[in-house]
């Protein structure tokens, strides 16, 4: 069963190996669960689109939020934001409050910049741990240059296995001495 977080699937990677059958079915989705979160650690941020529920930050004092997550694809979990994705506190021991007094049409992501979420109009209540936020981030279509990167990556591996050519360590060397070699 593939992660959550897969890029692609079993079938497009048989597919590319021109592997039929199901005997490397397990070792296969293993490779793709490793192999996207190997390209999601490098491009800092998921790929496949995922929600983040209640994630505490440090607010700032300033109209942006920069979150963990990244691109940011929509703030909260319905289709525009509600008071309860954004919420403050003044104190860590304080309960959560809504930001009721803000108008959530101002609650914004800009597309040019979809790592950190933005207020118009008002600023984030500065402090240490004092803001919660539920937001989306990943991709809502999976750019097809990455989905490529990660069957190529996962085909190499695998050839690489012992359960494909087992070429893991592997070099050829020319050491002709024949008719155009020099030396």
């Amino acid at each position: 069963m593939p992660a959550a977080n897969a890029i692609t699937t079993k079938a497009v990677v048989k597919t590319f190996l021109n592997i039929t059958g199901a005997t490397q079915d397990t070792f296969l989705d293993d490779l793709i669960d490793r192999v996207s979160s190997d390209i999601e650690r490098f491009i800092r941020g998921p790929v496949v689109s995922t929600t983040y529920t209640n994630e505490i930050y440090d607010g700032t004092g300033t109209s942006r939020l920069y979150v963990r997550n990244r691109p940011i694809i929509q703030v909260g979990i319905a289709s525009a934001p509600v008071f309860a994705d954004v919420q403050y506190r003044i104190d860590p021991a304080d309960g959560w409050l809504n930001l009721e007094t803000i108008n959530v049409n101002y609650i914004m992501v800009k597309a040019d910049e979809p790592w950190y979420v933005f207020m118009y109009n008002t600023f984030f209540p500065s402090g240490h741990q004092n803001v919660r936020v539920t937001y989306k981030a990943g991709y809502s279509t999976t750019p097809l240059e990455i989905v490529q990167v990660c069957v190529e990556r996962v085909a190499d591996l695998f050839k690489k296995s012992s359960q494909g050519e087992g070429r893991f360590g592997l070099t050829s060397k020319n050491v002709s001495t024949g008719a155009g070699a020099s030396g």
